[in-house]
């Protein structure tokens, strides 16, 4: 059988850590940490959204710095590694943390390297990628992702029987996480770039301002960061709080194993949509493929408010799946195609910025909502859903004004 022309050691070393990121993804920002802090500590759902907050919004200001500094230096393993390590580290911490604000602490931590490392992790994907072959090479690494969550799900549950042993789920997290991200910066030789030179790397809020304002200059990356931003604001809402809406909303349970298996439904169906949308973006191209995963969001957000019992809330994940699968695939080449090579890792950094404003946003939103919905009981989270669906059809109006450009890069 014929290996295809997009895998080698290389390709797969890189999608690996895929694997690895998202087995924290899952466990730390999806299930347990949501999970210790609103049933395992009781607290209020705003708490989780402090905290996510929090992290994103540290990332929204570092992120064009450190996407500069990269190109500065030339080189992204360095950085991948350094944060990798220290979001392990701060994660296995999360195990030994006994009261709320420890814990709030130490997860605003582990996530802010988490998603730091990623800038460099996704800057490293043209520059590994076979030409015209990107989208396959994106949808392989987002469907071992979800292959890792379910890896990473399946290893940990043993370690917790019930919702008052939640923080026994990080430690082990922490170890999978290191271990399935050994291969990228053993196999993945990266040759050092041309470094950018007399640019300081300090960056304040008005030279990220004159960023934006020169990003603006090459068409489609304004309205493109801005449709990110949008749907973002929904997708990484849902992936921190859909454990939480199963629990109290749709009576899930955790001793029976409930929560994860719906999760795991949902994951399986990503690796599914991973494979599908890559393929879709390389024949069709990333602005069509990103339009269809946003319809496909429509319809999981209606599906979610509607559910009517248990069984339908897992088809309801089964689409969610496909659509989380597919955002990653499409939208990674998308902006790609809209952005000149020697600026990438730059480029990535206002990508993440608008992501992680959007992260800061979207928990902030579905906290206030469900607080301010109190007194309707479990409808305030109907509610909050609604809004995030607002949110993605917004983004579908802004996308339309971008270019469509294949992203092929040799």
């Amino acid at each position: 059988m014929k290996k295809p022309d997009f895998f080698s050691l290389k390709t797969f070393s890189w999608a690996l850590y895929d694997f690895a990121n998202t087995i924290f993804s899952m466990n730390v920002i999806s299930l347990y940490f949501p999970l210790w802090v609103t049933i395992t500590v009781g607290a209020e759902d705003i708490y989780l959204s402090y905290a996510i907050s929090a992290s994103m919004l540290a990332v929204a200001f570092t992120a064009p710095s450190l996407g500069n500094l990269s190109d500065r230096k030339g080189y992204k393993l360095p950085f991948i590694l350094l944060f990798t390590l220290i979001s392990v580290f701060f994660t296995a911490l999360i195990g030994f943390s006994y009261t709320l604000l420890a814990g709030l602490i130490l997860f605003a931590v582990a996530n802010y390297c988490y998603q730091a490392g990623l800038i460099f992790y996704d800057a490293l994907l043209p520059r590994i990628s076979p030409k015209g072959m990107i989208g396959k090479v994106s949808g392989m690494g987002v469907a071992l992702g979800y292959l890792g969550t379910i890896f990473g799900i399946l290893m940990v549950q043993p370690f917790v029987r019930d919702k008052s042993e939640n923080l026994k789920a990080f430690i082990p997290t922490a170890v999978l996480f290191l271990l399935f991200s050994i291969p990228l910066f053993v196999f993945v030789k990266e040759e050092r770039a041309v470094a950018k030179a007399s640019e300081s790397v300090s960056f304040p809020l008005l030279k990220t301002y004159k960023r934006l304002k020169e990003a603006s200059a090459y068409p489609g990356i304004l309205p493109y960061l801005i449709a990110h931003f949008l749907y973002l604001d929904t997708i990484n809402t849902v992936i921190a709080f859909m454990s939480v809406y199963a629990v109290k909303v749709m009576g899930f349970s955790q001793e029976g194993g409930q929560v994860q298996k719906f999760l795991m439904i949902s994951t399986a169906s990503a690796v599914f949509g991973s494979f599908i949308i890559g393929f879709i973006t390389d024949r069709l191209m990333p602005k069509k493929s990103l339009q269809i995963v946003l319809l496909l969001w429509v319809f999981t957000l209606l599906l979610i408010i509607f559910a009517p019992s248990k069984a339908f809330f897992y088809i309801a994940g089964g689409v969610a799946g496909i659509a989380l699968g597919g955002i990653w695939t499409a939208d990674r080449p998308l902006l790609i195609s809209l952005t000149p090579p020697e600026k990438i890792a730059e480029f990535f950094g206002l990508y993440y910025m608008s992501g992680k404003f959007a992260a800061v946003l979207g928990p902030l939103i579905w906290g206030g909502v469900v607080w301010g919905f109190e007194p309707l009981g479990i409808f305030k989270y109907k509610i909050a859903v609604f809004v995030l669906l607002l949110l993605i059809i917004a983004s579908m109006f802004v996308l339309k004004r971008v270019p469509e450009k294949r992203a092929d890069r040799g």
